[in-house]
């Protein structure tokens, strides 16, 4: 420092302290600066599967300026294919609405569980309607999200982290997160208080449905109708073999 003194004292410089930033600078600088990323359109690539050797999902998310982000899942508990995919959508939109992300493009390769976001297909398992509800709540978090199907072949990018998704023990990967999940994102065991009137006949089925999943003993002449009805949530519905299922209404 005294050497410095010493080669600058020639010079006659003199030290000024900083004066404020004005607010109409800090306003034009942040009106030069480029869009923010979130709201580019991001694209989500979802895949989940279940074999004898296990289950997996698998969860590509790909931003502007060739940002990505890769999720390997390994589920932890017996489930069928679709309701795998429904597990991969889930997990891989919970990661973009954590990153942020305002506007996403989810592309899945089953057409069953894209036919039930989009409309085109009725979801009649209890399970699977659960599971169709709780996506539908977490697209909400987003300005725009919609689903896309897209074939096997072209969802690969996906479809490429199953073989790591699927081994037992844990591998060191940069750009690969492993998780394991050990329990369903929804389950059956999920019950709403049912509130009805006393003269209402939603009410009788709706309590034997009840003591049946407790194994509690029921009127056997209205165990026999009961077959017909599902409870999903806290509304009973009737089954079909052709229709749709059928919202019970009250008097």
């Amino acid at each position: 420092m005294v050497a410095w003194s010493v080669e600058l004292s020639e010079f006659e410089i003199k030290d000024e302290p900083r004066g404020e930033i004005k607010a109409q600078s800090l306003a034009n600088f942040i009106i030069q600066l480029p869009t923010l990323t979130q709201q580019e359109v991001w694209t989500l690539h979802v895949d989940g599967s279940s074999n004898k050797k296990g289950s997996r999902a698998r969860i590509v998310l790909e931003g502007p300026g060739n940002f990505q982000i890769e999720m390997a899942l390994r589920l932890e508990f017996k489930t069928s294919n679709n309701q795998a995919e429904y597990e991969a959508l889930i997990a891989g939109l919970l990661l973009a609405r954590d990153m942020g992300v305002d506007n996403v493009i989810c592309k899945s390769d089953s057409q069953l569980t894209v036919g039930h976001i989009q409309g085109e297909y009725q979801a009649r398992d209890p399970l699977l309607m659960k599971y169709y509800h709780k996506v539908l709540n977490i697209m909400q978090c987003f300005s725009k999200a919609e689903i896309k199907y897209i074939s096997r072949e072209l969802n690969s990018k996906a479809d490429s982290l199953s073989k790591l998704a699927s081994q037992q023990r844990q591998i060191q990967h940069n750009s690969v997160i492993q998780q394991t999940l050990n329990n369903p994102t929804v389950g059956l065991e999920e019950c709403f208080n049912v509130t009805t009137t006393k003269d209402d006949w939603i009410k009788a089925y709706v309590e034997v449905i009840k003591n049946q999943e407790h194994c509690i003993e029921v009127d056997s002449k209205i165990a026999k109708k009961a077959v017909n009805f599902v409870l999903i949530g806290d509304e009973l519905y009737k089954k079909g073999y052709s229709t749709p299922l059928l919202k019970c209404l009250s008097q």
